[in-house]
């Protein structure tokens, strides 16, 4: 999937296959710059990839896969709470 520079591309996380590809060919000695294309990802999805799933030994591609999933599933803060919910409808109520 090619794409001109300043396309929009749908967010779509990085599955496990793409993790053992980055994991090969970062092995084989290729840049960031040249996995991108391969796998139809910018560069900097590759490079953040890489950073954020590493561990004591290196980049490896199941352990990377279980850090992103458990980092999906961990709960953050919600902006709409139920006392901003009963704040609108009040707001709007009122007529704003």
């Amino acid at each position: 999937m090619q794409t001109k520079k300043g396309d929009k591309v749908p967010y779509t996380r990085v599955t496990e296959g793409e993790r053992k590809l980055i994991y090969r060919w970062k092995q084989e000695g290729k840049r960031c710059a040249e996995i991108a294309p391969l796998l139809g990802r910018s560069k900097s999805t590759i490079s953040r990839e890489l950073k954020r799933n590493k561990g004591k030994r290196g980049y490896r591609p199941q352990q990377a896969h279980m850090k992103a999933r458990v980092r999906a599933c961990r709960p953050g803060p919600r902006r709409f709470t139920e006392a901003v919910r009963l704040d609108a409808e009040e707001k709007l109520g009122m007529g704003w």
